[in-house]
């Protein structure tokens, strides 16, 4: 499939082909080894089940800014997960993340 994208010029790392990867209900087995992985190696937890929720965040007024994020979901702990997808660095990463986290 790797080559198939390659070749075709599209990037694995486009915003649209990931969330059609990781944020459906129908692929749902891949998101959880996905995020299992990357947990597994950072403190040794494992994701079990997953719900996927609405991934965009209304602004509560026109001045605010309307978030969206690329694959969002609660973890069978209760956790709330917001999968994002960079491809170039913006500089802005920090800012970013604690906007999110808010």
């Amino acid at each position: 499939m790797a080559r198939r994208l390659k070749s075709s010029g599209v990037s694995a790392l486009n915003d649209v082909l990931f969330k059609f990867v990781f944020g459906s209900e129908k692929r749902k087995a891949i998101t959880i080894d996905f995020l299992s992985a990357l947990l597994s190696e950072s403190d040794g937890r494992t994701v079990k089940n997953l719900s996927f929720i609405e991934s965009e965040a209304r602004a509560e007024s026109r001045e605010a800014k309307l978030s969206r994020f690329d694959v969002a979901c609660v973890l069978d702990t209760g956790e709330t997960i917001d999968i994002e997808v960079q491809v170039a660095n913006e500089a802005n990463m920090l800012r970013r993340t604690l906007y999110y986290r808010a």
